[in-house]
């Protein structure tokens, strides 16, 4: 979810930019190390909370928020850089990114952050203890 709201959002900016002439270098890149970084930002954050006190839901979107701030600031960084010429390597970067994403969904490792505690499996398929 946070991956694809990043995406939409940074279709919905690039024609913001676009529209206003706005200066924007690395554009693609900003959004793969975007994506990338949510994920890796969020688990960092949340696995720890989540450790000691379970799912809280207020606790879940203060962390997605806490999350997609410093992804945004990242983002902002990579966007004032010189350019570096890496839109091709970056578009690779998001579909691959995706399709991992889709190979974990239904062909997860057996591992506690794919363990789905309310119906007791792992990913989208039937894998029951």
């Amino acid at each position: 979810m946070m991956t694809s709201s990043i995406l939409i959002w940074s279709a919905l900016e690039y024609f913001g930019f676009k529209r206003c002439r706005c200066n924007h270098n690395n554009f693609v890149l900003s959004v793969f190390l975007e994506m990338i970084l949510s994920v890796v930002i969020f688990l960092l954050i949340y696995l720890p909370i989540y450790h000691f006190t379970g799912s809280i839901f207020i606790l879940n979107l203060i962390v997605l928020f806490i999350t997609l701030y410093f992804v945004n600031v990242i983002g902002f960084y990579i966007l004032t850089l010189r350019p570096l010429h890496k839109e091709v390597l970056s578009i690779i970067g998001i579909i691959l990114f995706y399709v991992i994403i889709g190979i974990l969904t239904y062909n997860p490792p057996f591992n506690y952050i794919f363990f789905d505690n309310t119906e007791h499996k792992y990913g989208i398929n039937i894998y029951e203890l």
